[in-house]
């Protein structure tokens, strides 16, 4: 649930994170970097707004390292458990909080800052 759970980034914007929005960033963004398009509509949790490559690049970017943040805190949480032993083991794994110290770090090295 945390990864579609919305994303709010440093600079105040709320970006919508399920996975239609996820793709729906994705696909603009191509559209915008190929040239396909100058500009295009984006809904965000604020409303909509006309959106340039440059307005739009930084949403997508965030967007993006919420995504790979995400998939990284899980990966790292389940590798973990994994490789627990013992029920003792899989007890000392507070998952929250592995979960959120991967995505926080995950997220800055793509972002610059934690998120």
């Amino acid at each position: 649930t945390f990864e579609v759970a919305g994303l709010l980034t440093g600079d105040g914007v709320r970006i919508k994170t399920d996975r239609e929005s996820q793709g729906l960033i994705a696909i603009a963004y191509g559209q915008l970097k190929g040239g396909l398009i100058p500009d295009t509509d984006y809904k965000g949790v604020n409303g909509w707004q006309v959106v340039t490559l440059e307005e739009f690049a930084p949403i997508a970017k965030a967007a993006a390292a919420h995504e790979r943040a995400c998939f990284r805190g899980e990966r790292l949480t389940a590798e973990a458990i994994n490789a627990a032993t013992s029920v003792a083991d899989i007890e000392a794994i507070v998952i929250q909080d592995m979960f959120l110290a991967v995505y926080q770090q995950a997220y800055a090295e793509v972002m610059g800052a934690p998120a």
